[in-house]
């Protein structure tokens, strides 16, 4: 997935949230190279949105919720001298892009490094289970 479709989806995703008040997020599923996040205003029944990226080198999240600030960009890819930093911190493996969550409670941002990205905007009912 090249830069200028990422950058598509994550504006997607920050124009959908920005339109809430607020929104939680957290780790959804985690298997083979896909990680999934859910943002939600209401995590015990629905998740409004889906993040998923494919082809994941490197994650530093929290799998616990997070509260996102609507008022502002909740991802981002890195790029320049912060992305520079971390992939020489991390080690990433050339060809991924970098991402950025901010989260409303943390102090630190959370990081993936992942080939591609993609977004579910509609409401998903949880299954129970």
């Amino acid at each position: 997935m090249d830069s200028n479709q990422v950058d598509i989806v994550i504006a997607e995703v920050n124009n959908f949230v920005s339109r809430h008040l607020w929104m939680d997020f957290s780790v959804w599923s985690f298997q083979g190279d896909k990680l999934e996040m859910s943002g939600t205003r209401d995590e015990s029944y629905w998740s409004d949105l889906r993040i998923v990226f494919s082809g994941i080198c490197w994650a530093c999240v929290r799998f616990q919720g997070w509260k996102a600030n609507t008022g502002r960009p909740v991802i981002q890819r890195a790029d320049g001298p912060e992305a520079y930093e971390v992939n020489a911190r991390f080690q990433i493996e050339g060809g991924h892009h970098l991402f950025k969550f901010i989260a409303d409670d943390f102090e630190q941002p959370m990081w993936v490094a992942a080939m591609g990205i993609s977004a579910d905007l509609t409401m998903l009912e949880h299954c129970p289970g």
